[in-house]
This record gives C-alpha cells, sequence and structure tokens, in this order.
C-alpha cells in the first residue's frame, strides 16, 4: 500500500483515486486500504461513436491499471489506433511550420537562444531529402515503426553515422514540436531506436601539412576549393558549404565561417595564403562573384549548396586513383587545429579560431581580436612553407642519393 498519492503510481496516464477522507489528498499517510482504487485515462479509437475519444477506466489493482495504459500506448504507437491531431498536416507543413516560428523566434533550441540561420537551412534539407517517402505522411500517422523503418532505410542505403542520426534526430525535434503545439497529442515514442555508433575523435587522423596539399592537388579543381576550406580554414563540413563570396574579405586577411554547432562556432578565421589562392582561382574559373562559394552543380538538387556526398564521391575516386589515402572533411579540420599548435598559435586563440567552447576564465579575461587573428595566420603560413620547404629537401636528397 502506497504511503502517499505521489507514490501510488510510475506510469504516465495512471493516477490513484483516493476516498474522500483519505489523508494522502494532504501529502500524509493513506487510509484508503481497501477502498483504493486507480484510473487510467487513453486515447480509444471506439470511444464517441467511433470518432475516438480519451476514455477513463478504473482498476482495483495498479498493474492492471498499468498494463491496460501500456498496451493501449502501445497500439497508438504501432499504429494500431490512429492518434487524434490536425488532420491533412504533413511533414512538409511541418517543416514549414517550424522554420517560420524558428526565424520569427517564438522557439529556442537547446541552449535557450534563437536557432542560427544555418541551423534552420539545415532542418529544412533534412525535410526535403531525409525522408522523401514521409514528406506527405500526416504527421498524426506518424509512429514509431516508421521512424525505426527510416533509420533502417538510411543505413541500408550506405549513409554515414552522423547523417543517420542527424536525420533521426531531426525528426525527433519536429515531433516534440508537433507534440508541443498540439498538433499531435503525444509524440511517437524514439528513445529506443538504436542508431549507428559515431568514430571517436581519437580514431579521426590529423594529415600532415605537406600531404593535405597534395591531397587538394589531386581533388578535381571544381571542388578543390570545398576542401582548401576544410584544411586551411577549419571549417566544419556543413561551414563550409554556406560560405558565401561576403564572407571572403581579402582587404583584411580574414574569412568569416558561419558556424552552426555552438554560440562559438560563428566565428572569424585567417585568410591564409593557400586558401586565398585557391579562392581566387575558384571565382576565376567559375562565375561565381556572389552567393554561395560552392553553390548547386545540377537543377534537381534542392539542398541550396553543393552535396556533400557528390563531394566525397569525386575526391575518393581521385585520391584512388593516385594511390593516396581517404580522408573526411573533419579530419582535415583536425590537422588545421594540429597545424596552429605547431605553428605555436596560443590556445587562447587556436580556440577563437576553430569555434571550440572556451574556458571561463579565457571568456572572461581574454579578449582576441583581429590583429591575433590575423598573426595566427601568418605563424601557419610560416609553419607550411617550412614543412614544404623540408619535404622538397627530404625529396632531392633521395634522388641524389638514388643517382648516386
Amino acid at each position: 500500500m502506497p504511503d502517499t498519492y505521489e507514490l501510488a503510481t510510475k506510469v504516465a496516464g495512471v493516477k490513484a483515486r483516493h476516498i474522500d477522507r483519505c489523508n494522502a489528498r494532504e501529502g500524509k499517510r493513506c487510509v484508503c486500504k481497501d477502498r483504493l482504487r486507480y484510473v487510467a485515462r487513453a486515447w480509444d479509437p471506439e470511444a464517441r461513436d467511433g470518432q475516438g475519444g480519451t476514455v477513463a477506466k478504473t482498476f482495483r489493482e495498479r498493474s492492471h491499471a498499468e498494463e491496460w495504459k501500456s498496451e493501449m500506448d502501445r497500439r497508438r504507437r504501432a499504429g494500431a489506433t490512429l492518434s487524434p491531431g490536425m488532420k491533412g498536416f504533413t511533414m512538409d507543413d511541418l517543416v514549414e511550420r517550424f522554420a517560420r516560428d524558428a526565424r520569427d523566434g517564438r522557439i529556442l533550441n537547446r541552449r535557450r537562444v534563437n536557432y542560427s540561420v544555418q541551423s534552420i537551412r539545415g532542418i529544412e534539407e533534412i525535410g526535403r531529402n531525409g525522408w522523401p517517402l514521409l514528406r506527405e505522411r500526416e504527421v498524426r500517422t506518424i509512429t514509431e515503426a516508421n521512424v525505426a523503418e527510416l533509420a533502417g532505410d538510411l543505413m541500408a542505403a550506405g549513409r554515414s553515422a552522423s547523417r543517420v542520426r542527424n536525420v533521426i534526430n531531426t525528426m525527433r525535434l519536429l515531433l516534440a514540436y508537433a507534440d508541443s503545439t498540439d498538433i499531435i497529442p503525444a509524440s511517437p515514442r524514439t528513445d529506443r531506436l538504436k542508431l549507428p555508433k559515431l568514430p571517436s575523435s581519437s580514431s579521426k587522423r590529423a594529415p600532415k601539412v605537406t600531404l593535405a596539399v597534395r591531397l587538394l592537388q589531386a581533388v578535381p579543381e571544381a571542388d578543390r576549393v570545398a576542401w582548401a576550406l576544410f584544411a586551411f580554414a577549419g571549417a566544419r563540413l556543413m561551414e563550409g558549404l554556406w560560405i558565401t563570396v561576403e564572407d571572403v574579405d581579402f582587404d583584411r586577411g580574414l574569412i568569416h565561417v558561419p558556424g552552426t554547432k555552438s554560440d562559438h562556432a560563428d566565428r572569424w578565421a585567417p585568410l591564409i595564403k593557400p586558401l586565398r589562392d585557391e579562392i581566387r582561382a575558384h571565382m576565376l574559373r567559375t562565375s561565381v562573384r556572389t552567393g554561395l562559394l560552392l553553390p548547386p552543380r545540377y537543377a534537381g538538387n534542392q539542398r541550396g549548396h553543393v552535396s556533400p556526398e557528390w563531394l566525397r564521391e569525386h575526391a575518393y575516386a581521385a585520391w584512388d586513383a593516385a594511390g593516396m589515402p581517404r580522408y573526411e572533411p573533419h579530419e582535415f579540420r583536425h590537422g588545421y587545429d594540429t597545424w596552429l599548435m605547431r605553428a605555436g598559435v596560443s590556445d587562447q586563440v587556436r580556440r577563437v579560431i576553430v569555434g571550440h567552447g572556451r574556458d571561463s576564465l579565457d571568456a572572461t579575461y581574454v579578449h582576441v581580436g583581429k590583429s591575433d587573428l590575423r598573426a595566427a595566420g601568418r605563424l601557419l603560413e610560416q609553419h607550411i612553407e617550412q614543412q614544404s620547404e623540408q619535404r622538397d629537401s627530404h625529396q632531392q636528397s633521395h634522388k641524389t642519393q638514388n643517382s648516386q
């Protein structure tokens, strides 16, 4: 027998019904004894002459009430019973409404701040391309089984662990938003899904400067500027794809990286010579003079920028043909941070350049200005030149020894 009303049940939707004179109503010990009953509420499609509605059932045993409630919830999540909600409101409508509310500042992200423009664009992109078979489905008909099937299809199609998790977590975010705005009465349970594990940071490689230069030279010219942004600006994958011509400040020797991951991710980085030369060459080769540096390559691309799969496919093919190792965009970012460290750039400046969170003392007392970024860029350029000269010297001495 439970002591208080709060301890009467552990299942949401099941409550204890005490007699009128029970002390549990005042938070004291229950005196109902055999007269204590348990009331469970759940959605029943047969209620109200088949129109559906929430019904309540009373049970003598708590276990019976919890069992009935759990079974009704299981049937609803599995699609055996249709949840009430806005009829005709599709997943496309949900993405559009979420994006509008996010832009208007009506909803906040998990850090309790407004969603960035890049985050909203990313959610819209996943809404267009992440679940093509569910776009026209009514939100109220989406079940746990649908989300699990989506995750399975993505993994079977060979999508990366990061892509699978981004799509499923975006689906969870949208369904939670639909729940909070009464588009649906309850979000399907998705916490039991087993998503692919992301590779740990320790398993990622950091290419040497000389290898990174040779890898970029092997990439097709049209894609080279993207990999240069990863390698010489430390841009994350989606950050690099959203960089515009206006983000490049040739006069001040800086490039703006529109971060999406954290408050510190939106930042300025030094525009070092290898990156500056590659951006200028890219603008001369193409008609890009404003807007994205990497616009879509074909008319059917609805993402707004070049496809990440396109970049990987063509780069991997070029590296395989040249007998060179494959590297992920984020591994070039690891290399960039490593090169900054070896060039002698301070930890405080490095954190700002790569968009990492700063220590509390650094955030309070250390102020990194544009001159600090340019100074870091000069140190990095010197480091790259030294490494290139050392490699050329080693190659020359090796050729001399072979000729003798």
